[in-house]
């Protein structure tokens, strides 16, 4: 597919509008400016991000109701220009998942709130995140493996339970 400013300069009657129609050159102008933004919210359906400290520090958040609750799904819906839009990081209350206070945002008690980052993945890489996609089991295989080499080689188990998202 051509973007707006492609087809400006491959398709010789566009480019004439463009030069000669102030209407037109305003409208396209514009067209290129909002050309591959996002055009919605949607959350990785089981995306989890992990920074050094409360989330709410590193990145922009927001908080909505789990799709338990009704409110926010999974989904791994597109919407901007590097083809993924914002990524779910913790499922549970705000406080638990950022280390912040009183993050119910107005939400009805005993609602479970996800924290959804602001940032799609590009941008959560950009900003030095480390992220997991646990849709898939050579993760979970990943993970469990790296765990049972540091029990065997360091005498460490790690209580998963014990972790907060």
């Amino acid at each position: 597919s051509l973007s707006v400013a492609e087809a400006v300069e491959r398709v010789e009657e566009l480019r004439d509008l463009y030069r000669n129609d102030p209407r037109v050159r305003e409208l396209l102008d514009y067209a290129v400016a909002l050309e591959g933004l996002a055009r919605h919210t949607s959350v990785h359906a089981a995306g989890v991000v992990i920074a050094p400290g409360p989330l709410d520090e590193y990145v922009p958040i927001l908080t909505a109701p789990t799709r338990g609750a009704g409110g926010a799904g999974g989904g791994t819906g597109g919407g901007s220009a590097g083809g993924a839009a914002a990524s779910a990081v913790a499922a549970g209350n705000f406080e638990a998942a950022t280390g912040g206070a009183g993050g119910a945002g107005g939400a009805a008690a005993g609602v479970e709130l996800a924290v959804i980052t602001q940032y799609d993945m590009v941008s959560l890489e950009q900003a030095g995140m480390l992220k997991f996609d646990f849709l898939g089991l050579k993760t979970l295989t990943v993970i469990h493996d790296a765990s049972e080499g540091i029990r065997e080689r360091h005498g460490i188990a790690i209580d998963w339970d014990d972790i907060g998202l």
